[in-house]
């Protein structure tokens, strides 16, 4: 699988008390769910891995209904299984 091709997702954060749940979509579709996503010990680290991997760690972080083209990479760098 080429891990460069470029995907359009819609990304958004769920606020548990374990921590932020960043969950996606796959532009258009638009539905997510907390229990597909990735746990971040906070608010802080999950801006620090979006930044990390390119993305605007702070817009994301608060609502957006922007897509963003990330990569397969970029993907797995946050820690989801694709």
């Amino acid at each position: 699988m080429d891990t460069t091709t470029g995907l359009e997702v819609r990304f958004t954060v769920f606020y548990e008390a374990q921590g932020p749940i960043l969950s996606y979509s796959i532009a258009p579709a638009s539905s997510f769910a907390s229990k597909a996503g990735v746990c971040f010990s906070s608010t802080e680290r999950l801006v620090e891995a979006l930044n990390a991997v390119g993305l605007p760690g702070k817009e994301i972080s608060t609502f957006s209904d922007k897509t963003y083209p990330v990569s397969i990479e970029q993907m797995q760098t946050l820690g989801f299984k694709l």
